[in-house]
């Protein structure tokens, strides 16, 4: 975990060699020197010493290149090369440069994988391949390929646990163990395999467990623990077990807070101890602590002041600043919810900067990160979160119906990335068809959802937070349809939806999230909404519940003009 002390050997490293006279240089110098670099660009990388690193690993590549098109084919110099093009590929990766990051990094497994065929690889060659495998899985799950993540993934648990079994006579190969099994878990965490993330969870969190038994200090080691945790809060958390969800973003908070107080350098620790404090927030809120949640977010932001400029730090503190914008407001802050306003415009300025101007990236990112949030955020996220909690239904559905065209724009699409993009599509969609119902024009409510509905097809659901989350967009369908009088039409689209939560409500003590609870009611009211002089019984309970949530719950704007709709609805029954 001491990454100065690393950079700082490798750099004096790199000095010797640069200053041996030319009568003393050769082939096998000029290898040494580039494995060096390969060494300080990872150490510069992990820092966000981004441009720094880039310099030096681009010259170690460049070199182990030649060498090997000069028939070098030597095991240490095919390593150096396919770590150096790995190395690249995560310097591309906390730039935003995801394409970039793509090739570099199958670029560095084509150069590891021939030499892993031949019988009896070496240990070195073993660990440069499971890290070489590692990131190409991490990096397949982050652009929705999460199938092929699971099994690269494997390869590299499996290279990591042939060469010792798990021993742990090699410490360094149990805990990389971990790290790839930390990553496996987070795609098949979206895929929605919970009981498989546990096992592998909880085999991997055995693995750590042993190495911190041995080696109380050991950074690496920590870091993988606060991986695992970090997945295992999020597939609790989707499971409903809100308590079970903080009690691990929280270990995973520690584990990181420990490793940054050892080495305050290390910026992808930074960037990881915001996205637990995002984890412990979402939590809190959702059993209703509502101060929590937004002393968690606003400690998320805290961390700018350790932090270098990337645009990796961008994206988490982008997301932490426009949730806590969402909450401040929904909570009448309006002058915090301004701040963390100015906060989210200026990390997204840092999160595309440096990105081509015809990137995907550079258009998508401010979206998701200004506008919308991940999907299961809910209205009022970021840009739209002071004119949702003013009522200002006229400038959020003027904002949606911009931000949907620059998404439709947008320059370079892979497959991958149109799943991106028809996610947060669908989200400035159903935003506008939101904001137009409440204006009550209810006639552009119903084209818009259609977009939205439409759209939303193309998007799989695989997790009951994406269930969730389609059940928001199909109770919005059938409220336009019930104000247009379309009462068949409303009441086969929310039937299923009201089951659906019935079921997710019946667990009782099985179900933390109190924002699903505001869900049911939400869902009988719609129910009532298009059945006409009928189901008062259902309009009883929904007043029920939304009543019985946590004063400060209670109190979110959001919920107040929920419980007016309720009230609104009743009155007619009688």
């Amino acid at each position: 975990g001491r990454l100065d002390i690393v950079a700082a050997l490798s750099k004096r490293a790199v000095d010797y060699y640069a200053a041996l006279p030319p009568e003393l240089r050769s082939a096998e110098t000029d290898r040494n020197r580039a494995l060096a670099l390969v060494r300080y660009g990872a150490a510069l990388r992990t820092q966000s010493k981004l441009d720094e690193s880039q310099k030096a690993l681009s010259d170690a590549v460049g070199v182990l290149g030649r060498l090997r098109k000069e028939g070098d084919q030597s095991e240490a110099t095919a390593i150096g090369l396919g770590v150096g093009l790995v190395t690249e590929a995560r310097v591309a990766g906390s730039s935003n440069r995801r394409p970039e990051e793509r090739e570099l990094v199958k670029q560095g497994v084509d150069v590891l994988k021939p030499l892993m065929a031949a019988p009896n690889p070496s240990i070195p060659l073993r660990r440069a391949y499971g890290l070489a495998m590692t990131y190409l899985g991490f990096s397949q799950a982050n652009n929705n390929q999460e199938e092929a993540a699971v099994k690269t993934l494997e390869d590299a648990r499996e290279a990591y646990r042939s060469i010792d079994n798990l021993k742990l006579d090699d410490l360094p190969a149990a805990v990389a163990y971990s790290e790839a099994s930390g990553w496996q878990i987070a795609a098949l965490q979206a895929l929605g395999r919970f009981d498989r993330v546990r096992e592998v969870g909880a085999d991997a969190v055995r693995v750590t467990g042993q190495v911190l038994e041995k080696r109380p200090g050991n950074m690496s080691a920590l870091r993988a623990r606060a991986l695992i945790a970090d997945t295992l809060s999020t597939t609790e958390g989707f499971d409903l077990h809100l308590r079970k969800a903080l009690a691990l973003s929280e270990q995973g908070a520690r584990d990181w807070e420990a490793i940054v107080a050892l080495d305050p350098t290390n910026q992808i620790a930074w960037n990881n101890l915001v996205n637990a404090r995002l984890g412990s927030g979402f939590w809190a809120l959702g059993l209703g602590d509502i101060r929590r949640a937004q002393e968690e977010w606003r400690a998320a932001l805290a961390v700018e002041r350790h932090v270098k400029e990337s645009g990796m730090i961008g994206v988490v503190l982008s997301l932490a600043s426009g949730y806590l914008a969402m909450l401040e407001a929904d909570s009448g802050n309006r002058q915090a919810a301004e701040t963390a306003m100015a906060a989210n415009r200026r990390f997204i300025e840092l999160a595309v900067r440096g990105l081509p101007p015809d990137a995907f990236s550079r258009s998508y990112l401010p979206e998701l990160l200004g506008n919308y949030g991940y999907p299961g955020t809910g209205s009022g996220y970021g840009a739209y979160a002071l004119p949702y909690a003013a009522g200002d239904y006229e400038t959020v559905r003027k904002e949606a119906r911009a931000s949907a065209p620059r998404l439709e724009q947008a320059k370079n699409v892979t497959p991958e990335q149109d799943l991106n993009r028809n996610r947060v599509l669908e989200a400035a969609y159903r935003t506008a068809a939101e904001a137009s119902y409440r204006l009550k024009d209810y006639a552009a409510a119903d084209l818009e959802i259609k977009r939205a509905l439409e759209t939303h097809r193309a998007i799989p659901m695989r997790t009951l937070a994406e269930e969730r989350d389609a059940s928001e967009q199909l109770m919005l369908a059938a409220m336009i349809a019930a104000r247009l009088e379309r009462y068949a039409e409303a009441q086969q689209i929310i039937e299923p939806v009201l089951k659906f939560h019935r079921g997710l409500y019946a667990r009782g003590k099985d179900n933390e999230d109190l924002r699903q609870h505001v869900e049911f009611a939400q869902a009988l009211y719609v129910s009532a909404l298009a059945a006409p002089g009928q189901k008062a019984a259902q309009l009883t309970q929904a007043a029920f519940i939304m009543d019985n949530l946590p004063p400060a719950m209670r109190r979110l704007t959001s919920n107040t003009v929920w419980r007016d709709w309720i009230a609104e609805e009743q009155k007619t029954r009688h």
